[in-house]
Order: structure tokens, then sequence, then C-alpha cells
């Protein structure tokens, strides 16, 4: 499977080659990774691969209005491209990347937009602390029966999609 640059997109990006080169690069280089569509976490959610994208893309093209494409430019159609191609890309995380966000073996992240990242393992700790006390309700709506929640593994081959 492939991504299907909508035409206005595509002709758009054309007008530029090196930006073309640079977002079809950019396709190329996520491709085999797409095209393995292998999601551990919520793998029910939503199809993650190029069927996906392609309907996420051919969505944004289709939301700008006749008169905005105008002022759309090479640069404008790449961002949306490489944009779409990244928006889910937290969903493809492995058990061992999960592990490492929440035993803190990631260096915190500097930001000029954010004073203080907060820590992955008290998020966790947080997140675990709130969804222990999800009433029957709540966890019938998530899990389809009101088994409480329990803290998960240590070990990911213990990890059952309950856990997360």
């Amino acid at each position: 499977m492939a991504l299907n640059i909508p035409k206005r997109m595509k002709e758009r990006l054309e007008q530029d080659s090196s930006i073309n080169s640079f977002t079809l690069t950019s396709v190329n280089n996520l491709k085999p990774w797409l095209d393995a569509n292998t999601t551990v976490f919520f793998p029910e959610y939503t199809d993650h691969s190029f069927v996906h994208l392609n309907e996420v893309l051919a969505t944004a093209e289709s939301i700008i209005t006749d008169e905005s494409w105008d002022t759309i430019t090479s640069e404008d159609v790449s961002a949306m491209i490489v944009s779409v191609l990244l928006h889910d890309c937290a969903m493809h995380i492995t058990e061992d990347g999960f592990y490492s966000l929440i035993k803190d073996m990631y260096p915190p992240i500097k930001s000029q937009y954010i004073s203080i990242e907060p820590r992955w393992s008290l998020m966790w700790s947080e997140y675990m602390a709130e969804a222990k006390r999800f009433n029957s309700d709540k966890l019938k709506s998530i899990f389809n029966d009101a088994k409480p929640v329990s803290d998960i593994p240590d070990n990911k081959i213990d990890l059952t999609t309950r856990a997360c």
C-alpha cells in the first residue's frame, strides 16, 4: 500500500522539487514501519496503516476551501502530509517502549513551550490511582466487565491488554 496524495496537494507539492523530494523521502522512510501496522496497545482503536492515513489526508485536503488554495504553499502541503504521517506514531509504541516510558528511562523533554515536563512515571502513577477508583459502570464501558484495575506486571510477558 502507498500514500495517495490528493491531486491538488500533489500539484502544489510538485511546484518545489526540494520540498517534494523531502516529503516523498519522509513517506518512503516511514513506509516499512506503517506497512507492518503493528500496534500492541489499542489494536482495536483504529487502523494505523496507509488506509487510515489516506483517509486522514483526503479529509485534510477536502476541508481546504477553493479560495484558500491560492495561499497554500508547497511547504504547507508538505507539513500537512508529514503531520498526517506522524499523527498516530505514538500508537505504535512497543511493550519495551511503554516500560521505558513509565520507568523514566528517557531523559526529560526540554521545551521552550512547557516549563516543566512531568515525568512519565508520575503521570502513570496518577493515572493508575485514578483507574483503580473506576466504578463498575466505568469499568464495564471500558472492559465490558466490572473487574477492578490492577497494577501492571513487572515482566512484559505477563502484560495483557487489560493492564494498560
